[in-house]
């Protein structure tokens, strides 16, 4: 298990504190270690915005979940599973804060590529 791995198992037994503080920690280390591009680091980056988005801290989740989305898909592909997944994860954080056609616009993006379209976000 990762300190990742921890954190979110504290988040979601309502240790936000912990949870957050640690998660930060793990995020903070791979960053200066590796840079913030890469694939390790970007896992870490959604990573701690699933442990804000358990701890219900939308509005601090989402732009790093953005950020670790778009620097996916410049470093890895659009193809790649980490990127899908940051988009289902950013669709997930729009979802919780209402933020409807944003997460919409994302869906159909995301259906669209599968499918071959080219499809704005």
């Amino acid at each position: 298990a990762s300190t990742l791995e921890l954190a979110q198992i504290l988040a979601a037994d309502g240790r936000a504190a912990e949870a957050e503080a640690m998660a930060l920690g793990a995020y903070e280390e791979l960053a200066a270690q590796l840079g913030e591009r890469h694939p390790v680091a970007l896992r870490g980056a959604c990573s701690l915005a699933s442990v804000l988005r358990t701890c219900r801290h939308f509005a601090r989740a989402e732009p790093l979940q953005a950020a670790a989305v778009e620097h996916c898909e410049e470093e890895l592909g659009a193809d790649h599973p980490l990127t899908t997944r940051g988009l289902q994860s950013l669709v997930s954080i729009l979802t919780a804060q209402h933020k409807l056609e944003e997460a919409e616009a994302l869906c159909r993006h995301m259906l669209g590529h599968l499918e071959g379209e080219a499809v704005a976000p």
